[in-house]
């Protein structure tokens, strides 16, 4: 009778810690990417646009907000939400709508389409050496100085950290950086970083094509983009 006691113990040990197992709650990451109704954050914007050739250069700095709206299904049977994305008005200190952008939050991916550009923006479960594509979705950005737009891999950097910018604090933050080979003709660069219950907190966005000059002096033609986005406060 001993053999059988103890092998109805073993089982009841296996038993009980399985279902320890089952209860322990582990965290995938999905609170770095806001889903409810209501949830805001407001940014401080600075970019420039520069275009040689032409002696473009034309810089921007403003206020934006973007802002969870509501709830929806969208057409492949997702739980998504519509985002409104306003500027400050300078004049009047008034928020006006700019456009609407979309969000769909899967096991895997956090998926932002804007300006009709599907992106994947965060990968799940967010932990370190994850690498994706973020615009698997996407043929062209538009931008024709970039390389290779369908295929822009970007990668976990800082997991879990502390961060402060001034503005706004989180106890815990990642960042996503891309890996794309920079060079002294094209620089494609991505830099953003996430705060849990908040969101997107920091990005930066380079973009530059340098092509030898042909005018007087030989003087190098650069084509390119850079913006930052900083987020000075938030709210649900």
């Amino acid at each position: 009778m001993k053999k059988p006691i103890l092998f109805l113990g073993s089982l009841l040990f296996l038993l009980h810690g399985c279902k320890d197992d089952e209860i322990m709650p582990t965290d995938l990451g999905y609170g770095y990417w806001p889903t409810n109704t209501g949830h805001w954050v407001e940014y401080q914007v600075d970019s420039v646009w520069q275009e040689d050739e032409v002696g473009l250069r034309i810089t921007a700095s403003y206020r934006a907000m973007e802002v969870i709206d509501s709830q929806y299904v969208d057409a492949e049977g997702r739980p998504s939400q519509r985002i409104e994305r306003f500027v400050l008005d300078p004049v009047d200190s008034t928020w006006v709508i700019k456009d609407i952008w979309t969000q769909t939050v899967t096991a895997t991916y956090a998926e932002k389409t804007e300006e009709n550009l599907r992106k994947l923006r965060l990968a799940f479960p967010v932990r370190d050496y994850q690498i994706w594509n973020m615009n698997e979705f996407v043929s062209d950005d538009g931008l024709y100085f970039t390389t290779d737009d369908a295929n822009f891999e970007v990668e976990f950097d800082e997991i879990d950290a502390p961060w402060s910018n001034g503005y706004v604090s989180a106890d815990s933050t990642c960042t996503v950086v891309s890996t794309y080979p920079n060079n002294i003709v094209v620089t494609n660069t991505l830099n953003e970083r996430y705060a849990k219950n908040i969101g997107l907190v920091e990005q930066l966005l380079v973009q530059y094509n340098v092509q030898d000059g042909d005018g007087p002096g030989n003087i190098d033609d650069t084509t390119g983009y850079r913006k930052t986005m900083i987020a000075v406060a938030w709210g649900n």
